[in-house]
């Protein structure tokens, strides 16, 4: 075992789970978060098929995951806000129109307004001091005459968490495909868009309530559009690490190993922190935790196997370990006790032998030797 900064490498090392909740009954999951609250526990969010939205409370002193029902009938988007809250999203049927909720899931207030939402979008969100920064891209596609086409369309607004309405409405800006937002100053926002396998990353004035495009003046002396990083195939948004960089990680462009880099506004160019020869595999999760480091969670590819591996700002990322498993992490998070949770799912074929699948989620604890800088 070396020595790499402050942090120990240890591509051999062995992390394991302690399973604290096991459900079966839910849709197919395609996306999560675990959201930190008062007292150790944690609020599981679910997104599932045919756009169900499904919550679910940790309690640590009971050792009990229940089902947090959602106070709006039919949630079309959900984001974590602030102070341990979660906005929710309703659009009114037929209109441009819905229902917004700031809703905190552990005493069940709510904070509720209308306004202007896009129909049929998806939702990225990111929260800056009092500013939830919404993105909303809306995709279109279609063939005729032989040909396929993909339309995209992009809008941007802020909610102030305050008083618990519109800071800036929903405005459209160029079509990004965005697929994360993240504020990096009060006016500015870094966004990665584009397809998985075309990503491109832009700078955009958040504060800005009308359309801005190609033509956008440089901020802070910076051209607008950044590109990617280079030798990475598919980049994924891992974060904001404690220092306020951007993390994106992703597979190298040789089929084999991963790159971690960072970039911000002090900085502007893409650094790579982190690079692997191997295993081939898919980026899963990450999450920053309170001691400043940002786990990274790596998927490896044929193998029921997971790698952790850890970023501080200063030093190279190092590899802390495996997890062995038929678990595929979904989110991880960590709590206000400092323990780390992990939400993963487990899919196998029914023994009846027709194709069938058996679903199992669940929430663990990730007991590693140390979650302590050395």
């Amino acid at each position: 075992m070396t020595m790499n900064g402050r942090l120990r490498d240890d591509p051999q090392g062995t992390l394991t789970l302690e399973t604290v909740a096991a459900f079966s009954r839910v849709p197919t999951v395609y996306a999560g978060a675990l959201l930190p609250l008062a007292q150790g526990a944690m609020l599981l969010m679910l997104n599932g098929g045919h756009g169900s939205k499904r919550t679910y409370l940790y309690d640590p002193q009971k050792n009990r995951l229940v089902n947090r029902t959602l106070p709006l009938r039919k949630v079309t988007h959900m984001v974590s806000a602030s102070a341990g809250r979660v906005l929710l999203v309703q659009q009114l049927p037929g209109t441009a129109s819905a229902q917004f909720a700031l809703w905190d899931p552990l005493s069940r207030a709510m904070e509720t307004f209308v306004g202007l939402m896009p129909p049929g979008t998806e939702l990225r969100a990111d929260v800056y001091g009092d500013d939830l920064v919404l993105i909303a891209n809306r995709n279109t596609s279609g063939s005729a005459c032989g040909f396929e086409w993909s339309d995209d369309d992009t809008f941007a607004a802020v909610i102030d968490l305050c008083s618990g309405a519109f800071k800036v409405p929903f405005h459209p800006i160029e079509s990004l495909g965005a697929a994360a937002v993240a504020m990096l100053d009060p006016t500015v926002c870094f966004i990665l868009g584009g397809g998985r396998t075309s990503a491109s990353c832009y700078l955009r004035r958040a504060d800005i309530a009308s359309p801005q495009g190609r033509g956008t003046a440089p901020i802070h002396g910076i051209d607008v559009s950044l590109g990617s990083p280079p030798r990475v195939m598919i980049v994924e948004y891992a974060g904001r690490d404690s220092a306020g960089g951007i993390l994106l990680c992703g597979p190298r462009y040789s089929g084999t190993g991963s790159i971690l880099s960072r970039w911000t506004l002090d900085r502007p160019e893409f650094e790579t922190v982190g690079r692997w020869d191997g295993p081939a595999g898919w980026f899963e999760c990450a999450a920053t935790l309170r001691d400043g480091s940002t786990l990274v969670f790596w998927r490896v590819k044929g193998e029921n196997q997971t790698i952790v591996r850890r970023y501080v700002p200063g030093a190279e990322a190092v590899t802390m370990g495996r997890i062995g498993g038929a678990d595929v992490v979904v989110c991880v998070g960590q709590a206000s006790d400092g323990r780390v949770y992990v939400f993963g799912i487990e899919e196998s074929v029914d023994a009846d032998g027709r194709g069938s699948k058996k679903t199992v989620n669940r929430l663990s604890i990730l007991t590693p030797p140390e979650l302590s800088l050395g």
